[in-house]
Formats: C-alpha cells, sequence, structure tokens
C-alpha cells in the first residue's frame, strides 16, 4: 500500500512541478514518459488502464480544469471544422497527404 501512496505522490508532484514551471498537459506528458526507479519496476505501476502519459493528464485537469493555458483553445472549433481549416492552411488535400506520407516514411507517425 506505501508503494501505491508512492507512486501516485510521484506522478502529482512532478506534474505539479512542471505545472509551475508553466508546462501544458501534452508537455508534460511527453516530460514524464515513465516513473522514475524504483517505482518503474514495480508490478502496481505496469500501464493497465491508461498509460503514464493520460495518468499525468489527468492529474493536470484535476488541478487545473480542461484548460491547457492556450486562450485560444478555450473556444476551439469542432473537429470537422477545425480539419477543414487545416487541410485548406496546408495547400489542400494533395500537399497535405504528400506531407503526411514523408512523416511516414522517416517514421514520425504522429
Amino acid at each position: 500500500m506505501a508503494e501505491q501512496r508512492d507512486m501516485y505522490a510521484y506522478r502529482d508532484d512532478q506534474t505539479l512541478r512542471l505545472i509551475n514551471q508553466g508546462y501544458a498537459p501534452i508537455d508534460i506528458a511527453e516530460r514524464l514518459k515513465q516513473l522514475a526507479e524504483p517505482l518503474a519496476s514495480q508490478l502496481h505501476a505496469r500501464d493497465y488502464y491508461g498509460s503514464i502519459s493520460h495518468n499525468l493528464r489527468a492529474v493536470y485537469q484535476r488541478y487545473l480544469s480542461f484548460s491547457n493555458g492556450n486562450h485560444a483553445s478555450l473556444a476551439p472549433l469542432p473537429p470537422v471544422d477545425d480539419a477543414r481549416k487545416t487541410i485548406a492552411w496546408m495547400g489542400g488535400a494533395g500537399a497535405m497527404l504528400a506531407k503526411a506520407r514523408a512523416s511516414y516514411a522517416q517514421g514520425d507517425y504522429r
């Protein structure tokens, strides 16, 4: 039981440390990809119902709500409208697909 408290305390402490440095949820998830040893090797710390990345973003949301600190994201476009606008800005569907294929060929799948 103490080990589990340590895991949650570490996760919360590290998330709050990065929040206080001005990082957004996605930045925090990128910086803390795994727990520190000896926590990472503990059986109870394995990813079962979400990854450490998901858990860190949940901690962020617990303390700061849904905001990511970017005022432009407080009133986002609906996903379909956002996608249409993004594709248009990228030069159309053909140009976007060429860029996506080039990224994929380089191993960049995100």
